[in-house]
């Protein structure tokens, strides 16, 4: 089982995310969704579903959907939210479908950036490739490390929380580490950050081609976005 996942067990968050499941798609899903999901027939795979808000969306736009989520807490709430959808508990990084099942792959609101260590993010990522069907979609989104720049003026945050961020993580002896301390989010917990060069990159190395890289629409570019999307197609046989 990956490791980091003590926090989306605790009764709160389970809590917090059930109360956020009737909303539906954030804008960008959406936009990412109705651009790179077109076929509204096809097998998705909804990773990190939590209480199961992207998978209820995902199954009242028409598509054949499962949702996976390694806190078992999340899936019971999300199955008494929505009896008649597919949910599982399971980890990204073994997943228990066979090879090519599914036609697209939704790993939302930085689900990815919880798995730890680094090796078992190139281990989900490369289940991603495997259950993905060749030029199947893979879309995700991810923590990116340029909204933390002291100097960046577009942070959502504002100069105290990043100077809180980083004095956290230079305390933690974390500054240069690939896992960071994210004290800007309601939980604290260790947290991945990438560049958008450094996201194409590693995804190359797990058989993926970048298709798309989506930024909030309030996000000047995907550069400065936090948590820019990332939509890839998987290559390769």
């Amino acid at each position: 089982m990956s490791r980091n996942t003590s926090p989306f067990t605790q009764s709160r968050v389970v809590e917090s995310a059930a109360e956020s499941a009737p909303d539906g798609l954030f804008d960008v899903e959406r936009r990412v969704v109705e651009a790179h999901f077109t076929d509204r027939d096809a097998a998705v795979l909804d990773l990190g579903c939590g209480a199961g808000r992207t998978t209820a969306a995902l199954d009242r736009l028409g598509f054949d959907v499962v949702g996976v989520d390694v806190s078992e807490p999340m899936v019971r709430r999300a199955r008494s939210l929505f009896p008649d959808i597919d949910f599982r508990t399971g980890d990204a990084v073994d997943l228990s479908f066979a090879d090519e099942r599914f036609d697209y792959v939704l790993f939302s609101f930085n689900g990815l950036d919880y798995v730890r260590p680094e090796g078992d993010r190139y281990v989900a990522l490369r289940e991603v490739h495997r259950v993905l069907r060749p030029g199947g979609t893979f879309a995700f989104s991810s923590h990116n490390p340029f909204y933390v720049l002291p100097a960046d003026p577009t942070s959502p945050y504002g100069y105290y929380l990043v100077a809180r961020f980083w004095a956290r993580n230079l305390r933690d002896g974390k500054v240069t580490a690939a896992y960071k301390t994210d004290v800007l989010s309601d939980r604290t917990l260790d947290t991945y950050f990438i560049s958008p060069r450094g996201q194409r990159r590693q995804l190359s190395r797990c058989g993926f081609r970048v298709r798309d890289v989506v930024a909030k629409e309030r996000a000047p570019s995907a550069w400065l976005d936090p948590w820019p999307y990332y939509v890839a197609e998987r290559t390769g046989s």
